[in-house]
């Protein structure tokens, strides 16, 4: 659980503004829940930050699946 609690705050200190962070995610919220800007930033912010490439379709994904897919495909390209 704490792993998932340190991806999840990564993940948003990496990819919101400051003013555009959301501090508590329910284990149900996709990123449609907690987005506040432009879907086509965010995308290009996760694929510059982690490396991994997401499509719309994956802002219905709960976060913490998201994290789990972004983490996994980011050791991949890590390697």
């Amino acid at each position: 659980m704490s792993k998932q609690k340190d991806l999840l705050e990564r993940f948003i200190n990496s990819i919101f503004d400051e003013g555009d962070r959301h501090y508590f995610a329910p284990d149900g919220a996709s990123l449609y829940d907690i987005i506040c800007g432009d879907k086509k930033k965010i995308m290009s912010k996760v694929n510059v930050i982690y490396g991994v490439s997401i499509i719309e379709e994956c802002f219905h994904y709960p976060i913490r699946e998201l994290l789990k897919f972004i983490s996994t495909e980011e050791k991949v390209f890590q390697n």
